[in-house]
């Protein structure tokens, strides 16, 4: 019995890289696929094969970016507006998709513009805008290590201790806003703070009924700011004052 159950697990590690490559493999083709179908103009393949690569459970940047196109040529602004807002979460500084992002907005129908942050929360969260959850993860734990060393330094030198002093708690607190921001990005994240309208027109209305009054239409593409859920519907703000209730089926979350 032993052995039998020894053999599996053997079986089971020799296998699984074999899986891990051949579903890598396929999903490079896949990826290829839509690249070409979209190099030919059949931009419904290209955007069939890219969702197949986020229902294989692979998701990136490159992959929501090359889905976004192929769906602004089929003129859905709604999920191209959504799949570029999924990308800018993989890549943060790409200039060619704030480029799409900017352009896409040109084609519209709903002109609405997201007020800016306050200054000081654009002070305090700049890094989260500028770096993805991973690499933040990646800045939080070298300043860590800077602040260790430096701190290792101060305990052994006798040389100019209070400059090693400040350069250490300078560092730990450098560290310590670090992880404050990746705190925030990650729930910002995982609470669904942003919604793309995918309906071609949708009634926003003063409450979370179909009996309630309408209070203005949106159209696809348009982003807004999601501040509550109740059952099927999102409670949202759009612009600066703007708020009412639209239907899930109306808009998906970033």
């Amino acid at each position: 019995m032993v052995k039998r159950c020894l053999l599996c697990v053997f079986m089971l590690v020799l296998f699984f890289p074999v899986v891990l490559y051949a579903q890598h493999n396929g999903n490079d083709a896949l990826f290829d696929a839509g690249v070409n179908f979209y190099k030919n103009g059949d931009f419904s393949k290209s955007a069939q094969a890219f969702e197949q690569i986020l229902t294989n459970g692979i998701e990136s940047g490159e992959v929501y970016f090359n889905l976004g196109n192929a769906y602004f040529k089929l003129k859905e602004y709604g999920q191209a507006r959504l799949m570029y807002e999924r990308a800018k979460q993989f890549l943060p500084r790409d200039k060619d998709l704030d480029g799409n992002i900017a352009f896409l907005s040109t084609c519209l129908e709903d002109k609405v513009v997201l007020p800016p942050p306050h200054w000081l929360w654009n002070l305090f969260f700049f890094m989260g805008e500028q770096f993805t959850t991973n690499e933040l993860c990646y800045i939080v734990a070298a300043l860590f290590l800077i602040s260790m060393i430096v701190c290792a330094v101060t305990v052994c030198v006798s040389v100019r201790r209070n400059i090693w002093r400040i350069l250490f708690y300078t560092g730990l607190a450098c560290t310590v806003w670090a992880g404050c921001v990746v705190a925030v990005k990650v729930k910002e994240e995982s609470s669904d703070m942003y919604g793309v309208v995918i309906a071609r027109e949708t009634p926003v209305r003063w409450g979370n009924t179909d009996d309630d009054k309408v209070a203005f239409y949106l159209h696809e593409g348009t982003k807004a700011r999601v501040r509550a859920r109740r059952g099927e519907w999102y409670l949202i703000t759009i612009g600066a004052d703007k708020t009412g209730w639209i239907k899930q089926s109306g808009m998906e979350c970033i």
